[in-house]
């Protein structure tokens, strides 16, 4: 099931954490933007993709920053975001 596309949100943002975590920044990005397609409104599925992005090479910072600017509008108060 975590394979597909159409996993819930949270398994694709889970496996993209663990792929970050392992190194593997370029399967982590794959299954945080399944899992942002899956919910777009999610602050910390965007949260973690605008870290991969910022920290890909090349990176894609106005990406990565139109994320973490939704992920602040999305939850002002959520302190993880804002650091």
């Amino acid at each position: 099931m975590a394979a597909k596309e159409n996993a819930p949100a949270v398994v694709h943002l889970l496996l993209g954490c663990m792929a970050v975590d392992a190194g593997n920044l370029d399967q982590g990005r794959v299954h945080l933007e399944h899992a942002h397609r899956a919910d777009p409104k999610a602050p910390l599925v965007a949260n973690n993709l605008a870290w991969v992005l910022a920290n890909s090479s090349p990176p894609n910072l106005n990406e990565a920053l139109e994320l973490i600017n939704l992920a602040v509008e999305i939850s002002p108060s959520h302190a993880n975001i804002r650091e």
